[in-house]
């Protein structure tokens, strides 16, 4: 009777215990859950905070004084109607160097009719804008020509040649032709050397009637 008894109160012992780590084991797995739950972000689009409604950023939030900030990236800054901002080293103002020092000390070339009256003008009207033809200057300035087709022409620019009348005369073709266009040239920053140079311009129309110009470059030491 007391070995029946006795086992009988360890086997309610045992049960207890097991009841009670049972217990313990479902509270935690419980505060387990709590806790994901009360640290999940919402599944919503958008954070509702202190009354308003805000589109949730890529940066996490931030607490300030115990509320819930949430931080937005910084702007984009957009140019105007959509355009792409303004390139202020454009081809327009790039400093061109027009001739090398090399080039600029060559002996001036003598006029072997190229240079006198009875140059072409039958093609397009060519006009030099800058620089002026009556005085010196310093480096860099401004090149800008102006070309008009004669009646019922247009300027065909894949005859368009521009040299220095040096000794050994020095193509600038390719580089000014990227600021040609069939109104003529338009350069805001040249540089050449110190020294007097001889310029030589020609162009022809579709017609294939030819101007040529010959003006002078005055830079001052």
């Amino acid at each position: 009777m007391t070995r029946q008894m006795a086992h009988t109160a360890t086997t309610t012992s045992g049960r207890r215990v097991w009841s009670y780590a049972s217990a313990t084991a479902a509270v935690a797995v419980i505060a387990v859950i709590v806790l994901n739950i009360s640290f999940r972000e919402p599944a919503s689009d958008h954070l509702r905070i202190a009354g308003t409604t805000t589109v949730p950023s890529e940066k996490p939030p931030v607490i300030v004084a115990g509320k819930r900030v949430v931080t937005q990236p910084a702007p984009l800054v957009a140019s105007r109607a959509g355009k792409p901002p303004h390139n202020v080293n454009s081809k327009t103002h790039t400093t061109v160097n027009l001739l090398t020092e090399e080039e600029a000390t060559l002996q001036e070339a003598k006029d072997f009719g190229f240079a006198g009256e009875n140059l072409p003008k039958d093609g397009p009207d060519i006009k030099i804008i800058s620089p002026s033809q009556d005085r010196e200057m310093r480096s860099p300035f401004k090149l800008a020509v102006r070309f008009t087709p004669r009646s019922g022409s247009q300027v065909d620019l894949s005859t368009f040649r521009v040299e220095c009348l040096k000794i050994i005369t020095v193509d600038l073709t390719s580089r000014v032709r990227p600021y040609l266009t069939s109104n003529g040239i338009e350069m805001e920053n040249v540089k050449i050397p110190a020294g007097n140079h001889r310029i030589r311009l020609s162009v022809a129309d579709t017609m294939g009637n030819v101007t040529v110009e010959v003006f002078t470059i005055r830079v001052l030491f």
